[in-house]
């Protein structure tokens, strides 16, 4: 009950983001551009979802985990849930400013290592590299591997 709790909240925000999210692709110039020129739809979805997946990825995990961090203190709490958030609840009226300090503190790590992890699968993944040569940008040899 308390995981469907925390997840039912960004339901609806999670479902209209996604969508907006595919309809500005798929009305997107290439996209067209791909109809256009007789391109299987297998192939146009492959490419629509590769641009679909920066955005969802940042937004989803990575602006709403501190969200989801912040409303399992509450959930822990209405549900009486033995964990972070309720210690961290219960030693506020305790006044206990060292465990709200390392209680914040590991959040605020988790937050950032979230933020990492996010940065470099976009540098691994999404993100192709470019060489600047004769004035052209061309994939560069990296690139070309994977």
């Amino acid at each position: 009950m308390p995981a469907l709790t925390l997840g039912l909240i960004y339901d609806g925000i999670y479902a209209r983001f996604i969508r907006n999210c595919i309809l500005d692709v798929l009305n997107s110039e290439f996209i067209m551009y791909l109809k256009a020129k007789g391109v299987p739809q297998k192939v146009i979805l492959k490419h629509a979802l590769k641009n679909i997946s920066v955005p969802m990825i940042t937004v989803i995990i990575g602006f709403s985990f501190s969200s989801l961090l912040g409303g399992a203190v509450i959930v822990e709490i209405v549900f009486n849930v033995p964990g972070l958030g309720s210690f961290l609840y219960y030693s506020l009226f305790l006044y206990d400013v060292v465990i709200i300090m390392g209680v914040t503190l590991f959040f605020a790590i988790i937050v950032v290592l979230t933020s990492l992890i996010i940065d470099i699968i976009y540098g691994k993944y999404w993100i192709q590299e470019f060489d600047i040569k004769n004035n052209e940008l061309r994939p560069s040899t990296s690139a070309l591997i994977r």
